[in-house]
């Protein structure tokens, strides 16, 4: 865990002495838990004002991992998604390692919207853990170009996928949004997402700008937070 009293932010981070792989967070906000679970998983338990929300960064095995490898991943997601309190509101964000379809039969777990026309291996087991846990894939809703929905380049350029996903509970579908970002990043970088966790947790305030105009801005966010998957090298 590191601190940076000056911006009042808290890391939080997971992995090994090797650095190969590990997830984390860095968090503006009230933290009630962090459990950093292995080298492929962490989670963290923030205070909203309605509802405290549990978040799993996580990084997945690679499409050609062996099929115990994958199996063994989600049976401690579950495991661990499953003890998660009831009324909690539960994010799962990260490197999926998951190419996802426009099937039409997944369509109502991801959407229209999926950079990929053929969901691969990794792509239907997230389905599969996102529709038995009442959750919907929420990155691949989003109507954009299709330049905006890669999230990993290849060194050559020449591979461009949408393998990086957010799930949410899909009662709180709408509290996962668009943000614009330029940042892409390749097989050498680290996967960065920016989620303003659970918007019931704000409210609207009017300020005065400029005489007569007011302006309505987001008022009592109570926290904020950047989520990082680290890949191996």
């Amino acid at each position: 865990m590191w601190e940076d009293d000056a911006l009042e932010l808290t890391m939080y981070k997971s992995g090994g002495a090797e650095n190969k792989l590990g997830t984390g967070f860095i968090v503006l906000g009230r933290v009630i838990d962090w459990e950093p679970i292995d080298d492929r998983m962490s989670r963290l338990r923030i205070k909203g004002r309605f509802f405290s929300c549990h978040i799993f960064n996580v990084h997945c095995p690679y499409e050609e991992s062996s099929d115990a490898e994958k199996e063994a991943f989600y049976a401690k997601l579950e495991q661990k998604f499953d003890s998660c309190p009831q009324r909690d509101v539960k994010i799962v964000i990260g490197d999926m390692n998951a190419c996802k379809g426009r099937e039409e039969m997944n369509k109502p777990v991801i959407g229209p919207n999926s950079l990929h026309i053929v969901t691969n291996d990794n792509g239907q087991r997230c389905i599969n853990f996102a529709a038995s846990r009442g959750m919907v894939v929420r990155s691949t809703f989003f109507p954009r170009k299709d330049i905006h929905k890669v999230t990993w380049t290849s060194p050559n350029q020449q591979t461009k996928t949408q393998i990086d996903h957010v799930f949410i509970d899909s009662p709180f579908f709408s509290d996962i949004r668009n943000i614009p970002t330029a940042v892409v990043r390749t097989s050498t970088q680290t996967t960065t997402w920016w989620v303003q966790a659970c918007t019931q947790n704000c409210r609207r305030r009017t300020t005065d700008v400029g005489g007569s105009h007011r302006r309505s801005t987001p008022s009592g966010c109570r926290t904020r937070l950047w989520l990082s998957t680290t890949c191996s090298s």
